[in-house]
């Protein structure tokens, strides 16, 4: 759904719904897209996909960084790597080559007037053909302008989408209030891990303090009872407990978060 009046077309990605009630013009991107990207280009649809995560991040695009992130994993089966380039593009772990191509296709994105024959050499030094570094030009202009698409018209992202990538995207990108929005308090992949690791070391801490506590109390002629061990159920650390409330954090499993992205229609 979008902001506009949009038509009955329920086979299309929620993108071109946006822009259905101009047939003409809606024909026309669609040729756009299938000419530039998706296969036309002569990059891999992993570095098609990663630039056009990283574009829809810089321009804070809710519906192309989910649902680009998600193709990106798709294609790459690296959650991890997709996360970080959702949240910080340098940080992705990235093949020597690729890691120029997310930083040329970032500052095109936000900073066009400063671009210098210097990145293009940049691409060329990093393996790039000049075949491939128009097709990274064409492949990060056209996610701008379908960035500024769905950011003018309010293009949402089907809710089930969004829980689906819930289901694997990680911190610091989870905690993106403009990348998850209303869902993520439903939908996080919480580290439950570290989360463990950290209830541990309070645990220990208030171990320590019982103990000195009744060591100071116990007269010297008697032994000192046991001290009081606070620990946390392991339940409740893997999300299994009898006790959550699945209605404020629902679990969905692996085979379902990847039918949903399966099944999914072409998102563009």
């Amino acid at each position: 759904m979008s902001w506009v009046k949009e038509a009955d077309l329920p086979e299309l990605p929620e993108i071109f719904k946006a822009i259905s009630s101009n047939s003409y013009a809606l024909e026309l991107v669609e040729q756009l897209n299938e000419g530039i990207a998706f296969g036309s280009s002569s990059l891999t649809s992993t570095q098609e996909e990663a630039i056009a995560t990283v574009v829809s991040a810089a321009n804070h695009c809710r519906y192309g960084a989910l649902t680009h992130g998600a193709f990106f994993r798709k294609h790459s089966g690296d959650s991890a790597t997709a996360s970080q380039l959702l949240a910080d593009h340098t940080q992705a772990d990235l093949s020597t080559s690729d890691q120029v191509m997310p930083g040329f296709s970032a500052k095109l994105t936000l900073n066009p007037a400063n671009m210098t024959e210097q990145d293009v050499e940049g691409l060329r030094e990093a393996g790039f053909g000049d075949d491939q570094i128009v097709s990274i030009v064409l492949v990060t202009c056209l996610f701008n302008f379908m960035n500024r698409i769905a950011n003018s018209l309010g293009v949402a992202v089907p809710r089930p989408f969004t829980r689906s990538v819930g289901t694997w995207l990680t911190v610091p990108a989870a905690e993106e209030e403009w990348l998850l929005g209303g869902d993520a308090r439903l939908s996080v992949n919480l580290n439950w891990k570290g989360l463990e690791k950290a209830l541990g070391e309070i645990s220990k801490t208030t171990q320590l303090q019982v103990t000195d506590s009744e060591a100071q109390d116990t007269p010297a002629e008697e032994a000192p009872s046991d001290p009081v061990t606070e620990t946390v159920p392991t339940e409740d650390l893997t999300g299994n407990s009898d006790a959550e409330d699945s209605s404020v954090c629902p679990q969905i499993d692996g085979n379902s978060a990847s039918n949903i992205l399966d099944n999914a229609p072409p998102v563009v």
